[in-house]
Parts: C-alpha cells; structure tokens; sequence
C-alpha cells in the first residue's frame, strides 16, 4: 500500500488519486485547515495531533495506536458511507458534515467537548459514545442524529440545582431545587415490549449520588424515527425500577412541537422509555381460582396470580343464583406488584344451603375492576355436600366401565342418570361412596350421551360422552 506521511503545517488540500491513505506517525500540530479528500486518514503508534483547527477526511478513519489522548477536531464530509474503526478513540470535537449517508462507527469513542451534528447520520453499531464530563452533542435532529441498535451515549457529570439542563445535549432535561451530586446519564438505542406493544428505540438510566426527595422535573426527547410505528399523539413515558422487566405508565405532558415528553414531581431517577399511553396492563395475571367445600361446613377459595400490576386489593363475592353477588369478604391487599407468584385463600365460614355461585373481584390503584370466572359449590339440606365430580374417560368404547369419582361424604346416595343426546332417559342407578364404575351397555348405539349425576334432590353435574364401537 502507498501512504503519504503527513509531518508538516504548509498542506492545507491533500489530493491523491494513486495512494489509500494519509498515514500519520509522527507528532503533528495543526495550525490550518486540511482537506484530505479522496483518502483514509491512518493513525499510527507514534502519532500525536494537536490542532488548533480541523482535519476534514471524505474517507476512513482507522486508529492503529493503542492510546491515544485526543486527535484534535475531525471533520467527517464524505457524501458516501465513511468508517471509523481500529483502536478506540478520542476526540477533543467531532463533526458531521456530510452531504449524504452514514457515518459507521466500528470502535468506541471519547468527545472531550462537542459532537457537532451539522448534516448526515452517526451509527454507533452496539459501540459507545462516551462525553464524559464535559462534552455535549449539539443540533441532533430528526434530521441529523446518532443512532445503532445496542449502543450508548454515556456521560457523568456533578449535577446540582440544575434548572432546565439538557445534561450532555443527550435528551434528557432536568430541574431541582436539589443537588443530585455526581450523576450518570445513559442513553440506550433499544427497544422493549411493554404490555404488547414495542416502545420506542430509545430509553434512558439515570443515576444519581442524591437519588430521594428530589422533586424534580424531568424532559425527556425523542426522534420520529425511533418510534417503531407508534403514534406521536399517543405517546407517554414509561418508568421500570428493575431494569427493564416490569414498566409503569407515569403522569407526563407530551409536546409534539419539540419532541418531547415532560414528567413533574419526582422524587427520584430511575429507566425511562417510550410507548403508548393506551398500552395499558392488565392489573392481574390469574393463574387460577378455585372454590371448594370443606365438610361441608365451610367454603375454600383459593386464588394463585403471576404478576400483579398496580393492583390494590381483592374481594370475595357470593350468590345463590349467579347474578346477585354481595361482597362477603373484607379487603384482602395485594401481596406486592411486580412479576412474582403469590397465592392468596378466603374462607367462607356460613355458606348458603343449595348451590353458592362465587367470584373473585379485583379493584387497581384507579378504582377499576375486573371479575374473574364464576365458581360453584353445592351444600345440602342434610348437612352433607355433593360439591365436586369427575367423569371418565370421555370417550368409552361398548363393554367399558365409564368411571365416576366425587369428593362428597361416603355415607350419602348419588344417582345416576344416562341420557340419550335427544334427552330421553336411558338408564338410573345409585351408589354409595366417592367412586363408581358403571359399565356401558353392549347394546347400545354409537354417538353422544349425557351422565348426570345427583344427590336425589337436584343434579350436580351433567358430563357429555362419545360411545364408540
């Protein structure tokens, strides 16, 4: 490969149309601007830049050296896709000027003072844009920006009694009367599904050293392009205090003139992301809800959630007819929002005699309510309940046994009754106990029958099954 090696300050245009690149391996200062067109600019391990004005490359920039304390002021104007990859970098002011594509970024980076976004795209590629204590990116647009999947635009600065601070030119603005202390701001180019939907690829992590009482207002930015076809109009902020698993909907003031989304009185910084404010959850995940007769002296329920989101409490209602439910249980609170399992039970010591239709209400922190499935539990006259019944197998051959098994006192009489599917009474027989095999008759027909099952008074199940051959 031919190179050029640049070590002197009288070259303000270099031009080649037979080397690949201007190769610098020696201490350099700059006291003009340059101009190297058409060629990569190389950076060897004895390279030193100090400039006082800018280096402008159309190409590559490839960084050999393994430290490096800043290149000075580089200016990428390139109209075709230009690289920057090697070693990491560090930059005192980086500029886009470029007529047209994309700035690729191979390598992690340090601007000590500005990132200046005139024109063109800078894609960080899963690398990081660190700004450290000082820098700022300047006149990001929907326009001009940075953007890559998986990177990160970090900075750490002392924040205190900040008014209206655009930390770092990162996006997120903050005022307090408080003094946040040192305090690092990330901003990450992902996305996450919240409740459904795929928020926006852009979230931000603040962490303070002062992290309570903060009352502060936080204005966070967005780009239309990082939406992931959300709409502007709908959009909201969402909060996650475990890094992303579980999100929260906050109060926010959206402005679609600047682009950006505005929460007050907060008492402390945490992950922030954006999606639709319509993207509501479901209070409660249920996994289950059963009810049961205990000696038929009292009714169990027992209910098991996944996750519980903004959920407040619970309550047990009953009836005895499956449309006029009263409330018999007090409140019983939530075991604690989030993504975790718990298990909850109510007894209901005085249940009515007959059939009790139950169903669980949840209520949310807003006063909304669901209810869940309907539960039913039979207790009789004679103090001895017929309250649950398994029929099996579904499908029986002539000749088989069908199984009966129930879970009631053994000394109390169950009736069974075959039903043809035209509803004619075929057969009636009754057993003790909480087991029965009935065998079914070689004479009949294949297709559909009906097995209810009764304590003499009123039938408590009524199973479909399949006769075959």
């Amino acid at each position: 490969m031919r190179r050029i090696i640049l070590f002197f300050l009288s070259v303000f245009i270099i031009h080649s149309s037979f080397a690949t690149s201007v190769y610098i391996d020696l201490p350099l200062y700059v006291n003009t601007p340059i101009s190297i067109n058409n060629l990569n600019l190389e950076i060897d391990s004895f390279a030193e830049i100090e400039n006082q004005n800018t280096i402008s490359i159309d190409k590559n920039l490839i960084n050999h050296k393994d430290s490096l304390a800043s290149i000075g002021n580089i200016s990428f104007d390139g109209n075709q896709t230009q690289t920057l990859y090697g070693k990491p970098i560090t930059f005192e002011k980086l500029l886009l000027n470029k007529t047209a594509s994309t700035l690729e970024v191979n390598t992690n980076i340090i601007v000590e003072d500005t990132l200046q976004l005139n024109s063109g795209i800078v894609d960080l590629n899963f690398r990081t844009l660190n700004l450290g204590t000082t820098a700022y990116i300047s006149n990001e647009t929907d326009e001009h920006y940075i953007t890559g999947f998986g990177s990160k635009i970090i900075t750490q600065r002392s924040i205190n009694n900040p008014t209206d601070d655009n930390i770092g030119g990162i996006g997120a603005t903050i005022t307090s009367t408080q003094n946040l202390g040192l305090t690092t701001i990330e901003r990450v180019n992902i996305s996450f599904t919240i409740f459904g939907l795929t928020s926006a690829s852009r979230n931000y992590k603040i962490t303070p050293s002062n992290n309570s009482s903060l009352d502060a207002t936080l204005k966070l930015q967005y780009l239309t392009n990082e939406l992931n076809g959300l709409q502007q109009s709908t959009l909201a902020v969402y909060q996650s205090l475990d890094n992303g698993s579980n999100w929260s909907l906050l109060s926010t003031n959206l402005d679609t003139l600047s682009n950006t989304i505005t929460t007050t009185s907060m008492n402390s910084f945490k992950m922030y992301t954006f999606s639709d404010f319509t993207a509501t959850p479901l209070p409660v995940e249920l996994i289950s809800f059963d009810a049961k007769n205990i000696d038929n002296q009292k009714a169990l329920l027992q209910w098991q959630t996944a996750s519980e989101i903004n959920n407040d409490y619970f309550e047990i209602e009953r009836a005895s007819d499956d449309l006029n439910f009263t409330t018999i249980s007090e409140k019983i609170f939530s075991k604690g929002n989030g993504s975790e399992t718990h298990n909850y039970d109510f007894y209901d010591m005085e249940p009515l005699n007959g059939i009790n239709y139950y169903r669980l209400k949840q209520v949310d922190l807003d006063g909304s309510f669901e209810y869940s499935d309907i539960r039913k539990v039979a207790f009789n006259s004679v103090n001895e309940a017929i309250f649950s019944s398994k029929v099996f197998p579904t499908v029986i051959k002539r000749g088989e046994n069908l199984n009966i098994s129930t879970s009631e006192l053994q000394n109390h009489t169950k009736f069974l009754y075959l039903f043809a599917e035209n509803g004619q009474l075929l057969e009636q027989v009754n057993f003790n106990g909480t087991t029965y095999s009935y065998p079914i008759d070689q004479n009949l027909q294949s297709g559909v029958y009906f097995v209810s099952l009764s304590d003499g008074n009123r039938p408590f199940s009524t199973n479909k099954i399949i006769i075959t051959e």
